[in-house]
């Protein structure tokens, strides 16, 4: 993920009261690279599949959705 990435999202996390753990990281580094590479938005059962952060939790820490 770009510079400028990461610093949007530390900026909605703040803005939101959110702190990102690492798994909030992960997931987004996953998704961003993902995207990058499909030009299509990753579906739950890939991001769990691929870093292991099931719906449940990724419902948990991303209240408002993914992206």
């Amino acid at each position: 993920m770009h510079a400028l990435a990461k610093m949007r999202c530390h900026q909605m996390a703040k803005a939101t009261g959110t702190q990102l753990s690492q798994q909030h990281l992960t997931v987004l580094e996953y998704a961003w690279d993902y995207y990058r590479d499909r030009r299509v938005g990753p579906l739950y059962t890939n991001i769990g599949r691929n870093t292991g952060i099931k719906r449940e939790v990724l419902e948990e820490i991303f209240p408002n959705g993914l992206i």
